[in-house]
């Protein structure tokens, strides 16, 4: 199951007008890890975050965003499981609205 983090990495890279192989020069990571880690099959590396979010030029929203989903995706899958339970239980609570 790809992780929120991986769609996120996934994302920046497209809008960065990134390929894998590129970024994966520019961070000095290897392309089958970072493959692992966007499907979600592998964590990402506890030392990279800033790094990626650099070599991305993600500022801001979007920074704060990526960084947030890194961090969660460290977490143990009940934490996942329920941050995704709260999220969508807020969502819907805003449709309500």
């Amino acid at each position: 199951m790809r992780s929120d983090f991986g769609a996120q990495l996934d994302h920046a890279l497209t809008a960065a007008g990134l390929s894998q192989r590129g970024f994966c020069r520019l961070v000095a990571f290897n392309q089958g890890s970072l493959q692992g880690v966007l499907s979600g099959r592998r964590t990402p590396p506890r030392d990279r975050a800033e790094t990626w979010a650099d070599a991305l030029r993600l500022t801001g929203e979007p920074r704060t965003a990526f960084l947030e989903a890194y961090l969660l995706s460290l977490s143990p899958p009940g934490v996942i499981n329920l941050v995704a339970r709260l999220r969508a239980e807020l969502a819907g609570r805003r449709k309500r609205r």
